[in-house]
């Protein structure tokens, strides 16, 4: 049986595949920190939605996020997963995730942010 902790993890996964803020378990005084922008992390619930919405939904579409493992310390989650392209690129992620009151308090995400970068234009030319 699934812990509700990882429940909203996939919850948050879910709304990155289907480009859903309103679905995702965020807290009022989230942080987002990424390794797109790892020296702007995002605070706040306003912040961090502005920053999905703005930069990450546009920039990959047809994301499809395929769940290797969790590994749970308490409130404490590590998402180990790999996101597909419609056009093949795969990343491998690892998500740390912490969990304060039934949201996400702290999202980092771990990977390496070349290979996205480097195939920003055959990511979006994909419809």
């Amino acid at each position: 049986m699934k812990s509700d902790n990882i429940n909203l993890v996939e919850m948050f996964l879910a709304g990155l595949e289907q480009k859903s803020i309103e679905i995702m378990p965020l807290a009022d005084d989230i942080v987002l920190i990424s390794p797109l922008r790892p020296e702007l992390p995002c605070g706040g619930r306003e912040a961090v939605t502005t920053f999905l919405k703005q930069q990450v939904f546009p920039s990959f579409p047809k994301l499809k996020a395929n769940i290797e493992r969790h590994l749970v310390d308490e409130n404490a989650i590590c998402t180990l997963w790999q996101a597909y392209f419609s056009n093949g690129i795969v990343v491998s992620i690892a998500d740390y995730f912490l969990i304060e009151k039934n949201r996400l308090k702290l999202i980092r995400p771990y990977f390496d942010p070349r290979l996205l970068i480097n195939n920003m234009n055959n990511i979006l030319s994909i419809n």
